[in-house]
């Protein structure tokens, strides 16, 4: 088996790719820019492809000879207020758009889609099942639903291919140390650290669902391989909320360290509450292995108190 990585430079492109590599699976990892990104051990499984997801033949080039590809990548910054939305539907549609012919083109059996848990659902009441109606309340979930429709209508009409759509919930862990966009766990982290103040968006009530990113990994492995998992959608979370005020108290537990909260109104786009319920996923792929919150924060703090004491220049 090979398989390509689409998206290969964020957070959760970067984990898959690792975790792959690591049990000896050939990986081709496309990302916009490599620049920054260092090798690590497992480079010789891992084929690196640079350019824009957006371009055909770059996102054929990536897939060509590949088993499964995941589509994890997104132009743009989910949840900006500000940006030109109109081009950010129109770049992220034309990139899944060329994401099915360069799975079609190279051969590829199962397509999987990275979708948002946290914002397709908009507001829920209790965990939300995949068959509850899609309410998104931002562009980016918006954007991630018109994503899983099309996908799916276009292959059940014209395509070669399986696929699976996961619709991922607030995943952190210690990746996110120096990505670009930072969860709240990992910032409050690093706020801890810097004694800056976190920016918390009214009262802090809100719920989302929190998930571990190796817990996240296992699950996307599964979904590409599972005869089970064809065309089907399924959440990845971890099946329980908790508030923001929740886990900034949970990440000083996990400190040691007081943290500064200033609050700031809230915006738009923002629910209440967003939990999802994972009994699907359970129910197909089996019981899986699973790190879990109270691990993953540990372990994602060890992370960011070893990055922090490291020297600037290594």
């Amino acid at each position: 088996m090979k398989v390509a990585v689409i998206g290969a430079g964020g957070f959760l492109g970067g984990a898959l790719t690792t975790a792959f590599a690591r049990q000896g699976v050939p990986v081709h990892a496309l990302a916009r820019d490599w620049r920054g990104v260092p090798a690590d051990d497992t480079e010789n499984c891992v084929t690196r492809f640079e350019g824009d997801a957006g371009d055909l033949e770059v996102s054929r080039a990536a897939m060509r000879g590949c088993t499964v590809a995941y589509f994890l990548a997104y132009d743009g910054v989910p949840l900006l207020d500000g940006a030109d939305h109109l081009e950010e539907y129109d770049s992220n549609l034309r990139m899944l758009v060329y994401a099915i012919s360069g799975a079609e083109y190279g051969g590829v059996e199962r397509l999987v889609l990275l979708s948002s848990g946290g914002t397709v659902y908009g507001e829920t009441r209790g965990p939300a099942t995949e068959g509850v109606q899609l309410r998104p309340k931002s562009h980016y979930g918006a954007i991630k639903k018109l994503s899983e429709e099309m996908l799916a209508h276009y292959l059940a009409v014209a395509g070669t291919l399986s696929y699976a759509v996961a619709r991922v919930a607030n995943p952190f862990g210690p990746g996110q140390v120096n990505a670009k966009r930072k969860g709240l766990v990992v910032s409050a982290m690093l706020k801890a650290l810097t004694h800056e103040p976190v920016l918390v968006h009214r009262d802090g009530s809100q719920v989302r669902d929190y998930v571990f990113v190796d817990d996240v990994v296992r699950a996307l492995m599964a979904l590409g391989t599972s005869s089970d998992a064809a065309n089907q959608v399924f959440n990845v979370g971890s099946g329980a909320g908790r508030s923001v005020k929740d886990v900034l108290a949970d990440v000083e537990r996990v400190s040691g360290l007081a943290l500064e909260r200033q609050h700031v109104p809230g915006r738009l786009q923002d629910v209440d509450s967003n939990v999802l319920s994972v009994e699907k996923l359970t129910k197909v792929l089996g019981d899986q292995e699973t790190t879990g919150y109270e691990d993953g924060l540990r372990l994602t703090w060890e992370a960011v108190s070893r990055a922090a004491a490291r020297p600037a220049n290594t």
